[in-house]
Parts: structure tokens; C-alpha cells; sequence
């Protein structure tokens, strides 16, 4: 917790560190969720989570893109159906998954 950093005086500062508390729970479980736990099943079964295209494809019609929109996706649905874009990107799909399974771990069900 950043402790005086900000704080309010009064009852605001008991919700204050309350609220400091829980990201600090957020950013612990995070940090040991970047470590692998979900390090990651999509990557390793993308179609168990409804992907048709896995993580050695991708989402951008044209090789080595550096950024890819509706207009310039291999599919209409490529955002939905690859996991990755521009060859790092996570695509919308996947990153959605993705922030459920933190919300879910930080107990903020997604």
C-alpha cells in the first residue's frame, strides 16, 4: 500500500486504504498470473476456447503488419477466430478472455 500518498483525512481514508488494499491484491495476483498460470491453455488449445486460428497465425490479412483494423482483418470475424494480431497482438477475443480470467482470480468475476 502507498501509504500517505494522497490519503484523505477522515472516514474517507479508511475506504482509501481499503481501496489501496484490494489493488494491492489485484497486482499480487496478477503478478503471478503473468508467471504462466494461464501462461497460458489458450495458446496451447485455442479451439477448446472457440478459436479456429492458433497462436502461429494471424489476424491481419497481410504478413508483417504492424497494425491491423476491421478494414484490413483476413476475415470479418478475425477478431473473434485468431488469437493473435500483427503477429503480438492479442486479438479482441483473446484479450477478453483473458481480462475474465483476471477479474475471476482477483474475485470480480468477469
Amino acid at each position: 500500500m502507498i501509504e500517505g500518498f494522497l490519503a484523505p483525512a477522515g472516514p474517507a481514508r479508511a475506504r482509501w486504504r481499503a481501496l489501496w488494499r484490494r489493488v494491492d491484491l489485484a497486482v499480487n495476483k496478477c503478478e503471478m498470473l503473468s508467471r504462466g498460470s494461464a501462461g497460458f491453455a489458450l495458446l496451447q488449445n485455442p479451439s477448446k476456447y472457440g478459436f479456429t486460428h492458433g497462436a502461429n497465425e494471424d489476424a491481419c490479412a497481410k504478413p508483417d503488419q504492424d497494425y491491423c483494423d476491421a478494414k484490413s482483418l483476413a476475415s470479418p470475424d478475425a477478431d473473434r477466430t485468431y488469437v493473435f494480431a500483427a503477429a503480438e497482438h492479442m486479438t479482441t477475443r483473446a484479450n477478453e478472455l483473458l481480462g475474465n480470467y483476471v477479474l475471476q482470480q482477483i474475485g470480480l468475476d468477469g
